[in-house]
């Protein structure tokens, strides 16, 4: 293929990823309300009523919710037809170990994000609630609502942060599959590995108590653990097909 067919094609595959964007957000858009409701749950949690204890002051409040909902769930509704559209422009330059490898890793960073969300919705955020409240008690400023724009804008940022961050073990997995590093350079970091996850995990939670930390850095440690055996057995796999 000549470089503007290349060019043709990556345009169709970002028409069609855009297209699979577009529909998602006229599936999520008139869901916003049933995702709101599901956002303000962790109050329930902690004893807070949602709807006497968030307000909006702004009169295109209502309208903000509905688009940081709406665009936020829109993106993980058509984040798979998006990659499988990109996905059409890049497989025909990959080897058949290469596209399975990049299924599979497709598999699994749609499932560590999802347990990075679930794991951020149902322990996090109603900790960190529950801190943040504290602290306002403590330094005596009564707290009587929250501003619901700002409300929306926290969760949906932990959330994020959480999926994102689950993705970080995938890269070394992927990493240790094509070779570029092995298991023993894993074990020889492990380390570093953790004094680098303790620091990530400090920057992405928003509160600064130690249960909140590790409840992000406990299971990026396992996780890491994990990638060192899958490396160590793709070479172990690897070392046998090569006899």
């Amino acid at each position: 293929m000549t470089f503007f067919e290349h060019l043709a094609d990556l345009r169709r595959a970002l028409f069609h990823a855009a297209l699979a964007f577009v529909i998602g957000l006229a599936v999520a858009f008139p869901l916003s309300p049933f995702i709101y409701h599901w956002l303000t749950r962790p109050l329930v949690e902690i004893g807070k009523d949602p709807k006497v204890f968030l307000r909006s002051f702004e009169v295109t409040g209502g309208l903000q919710i509905a688009m940081s909902t709406g665009l936020w769930s829109a993106l993980v509704i058509a984040l798979p037809f998006m990659l499988i559209a990109l996905g059409g422009f890049v497989f025909p330059g990959l080897t058949k170990r290469e596209r399975r490898a990049v299924l599979v890793s497709l598999v699994y960073a749609v499932g560590l994000f999802a347990a990075g969300v679930a794991l951020a919705y149902a322990y996090m955020l109603p900790a960190s609630l529950r801190i943040m409240l504290w602290f306002n008690d403590w330094m005596g400023v009564p707290v009587e609502f929250f501003r619901a724009t700002d409300y929306i804008r926290f969760i949906l940022l932990v959330l994020a942060s959480f999926g994102v961050t689950f993705e970080l073990p995938l890269g070394v997995m992927l990493l240790g599959h094509f070779g570029v590093i092995t298991s023993a350079q894993l074990r020889d970091k492990r380390r570093h590995a953790i004094v680098f996850i303790m620091i990530l995990a400090a920057v992405v939670t928003p509160t600064t108590d130690p249960f909140s930390l590790f409840i992000l850095a406990l299971p990026l440690t396992l996780l890491y653990e994990i990638s060192i055996w899958t490396t160590w057995a793709t070479e172990r796999r690897k070392s046998r097909d090569a006899k």
